[in-house]
């Protein structure tokens, strides 16, 4: 990577409102205001992504870490105020008005470490400022290092019922607020594909192929829903540290499957995804629709725009809600 040595992270803000856009835009402008604070913008918003059929949105803001922390509690804190959890409605899982707050580190001077403490410090400054707000950990905010996906399992996330065995980390929950996830992990990328059919199997044998866990490709998660006139494959995929002795992380990188992005940390090629999906939904008759979605930015991308951001003294690079490909 070349360009100045600082430390910068990203939050892919997930919030639970897409269809009410004034909600939206305050949220936006509460994360402004948080980041002009201090006179000198160390941060800005640079994206929001909504989804009126899910019901949720992602915000992406990204800069200096303690910039960053404190918009994402701007953010976050308006979001908690505007969004009641009682009465929302969507087709994507979800448990909180504030669903996620992940922390990735966008240059390689920014550690898992220093993004884990980011993340801890914001769930500890909401709950002394939202009375009601919980929270659980997750990769390095968490003690145990426990991913994201486990932790949703344990949690209920998945099921959209709390664990009430499972205690929050942080705060006491309360259902108008629900539970929010933080964490730190490497950079996470969300990539959507539609297809042409409502028909669940084919997603089932999609995200067969796909997902790491069923043999399919590295760091690669997945989840398919009923979205528009047919089904959305909702990748998650997750940047990584290639394994020597990791004979399904050999078998990709021979193979050509993923590509460096950033230090010492690997990903899936988009592309790849793309075609396994194409060719598992078109050996069922089924064609992929439309473009492929990436919500928000790629680390590269977040990088350059951060930087930009900083330097030209922007809070904020948004200028209208998209729900298209970045």
């Amino acid at each position: 990577m070349s360009g100045p040595k600082v430390k910068l992270a990203t939050c892919l803000l997930n919030i639970s409102e897409a269809r009410n856009k004034a909600v939206i835009n305050k949220v936006i402008e509460a994360a402004k205001t948080a980041i002009e604070t201090n006179g000198k913008p160390g941060a800005a918003v640079l994206n929001a992504f909504v989804d009126p059929e899910y019901n949720r949105s992602v915000i992406t803001i990204s800069g200096h870490l303690p910039d960053l922390e404190t918009a994402v509690i701007g953010a976050s804190k308006e979001a908690f105020a505007l969004i009641n959890m009682q009465n929302h409605e969507g087709g994507h899982p979800r448990l909180g008005s504030v669903d996620l707050i992940p922390i990735h580190p966008i240059t390689e001077e920014t550690s898992l470490e220093d993004c884990g403490v980011v993340a801890t410090n914001i769930s500890r400054k909401l709950v002394q400022v939202v009375n009601g707000s919980s929270f659980f950990f997750f990769g390095h905010a968490d003690a145990q290092k426990r991913g994201l996906i486990q932790r949703r399992r344990e949690i209920g996330w998945f099921d959209q019922t709390i664990n009430a065995s499972k205690i929050p980390d942080s705060g006491k929950f309360v259902p108008r607020f629900g539970i929010t996830g933080v964490g730190a992990a490497p950079y996470m990328s969300n990539f959507n594909i539609s297809l042409d059919t409502q028909d669940m199997a084919v997603g089932k044998e999609v995200l067969k192929n796909i997902r790491e866990r069923s043999g399919g490709l590295v760091g690669v998660s997945g989840m398919a829903f009923p979205h528009l006139d047919g089904l959305e494959v909702a990748c998650n995929v997750d940047m990584f540290e290639v394994d020597a002795a990791n004979d399904f992380h050999k078998k990709h990188l021979e193979a050509g499957t993923i590509e460096i992005i950033m230090g010492t940390f690997w990903r899936t090629k988009f592309e790849v995804i793309e075609k396994v999906v194409e060719k598992v939904a078109g050996a069922l008759g089924v064609k992929v629709s439309g473009e492929s979605i990436i919500i928000g930015f790629t680390p590269e991308k977040a990088r350059e725009l951060t930087l930009n951001a900083i330097h030209m003294q922007k809070s904020s690079l948004v200028t209208s809600l998209s729900s298209s490909h970045m």
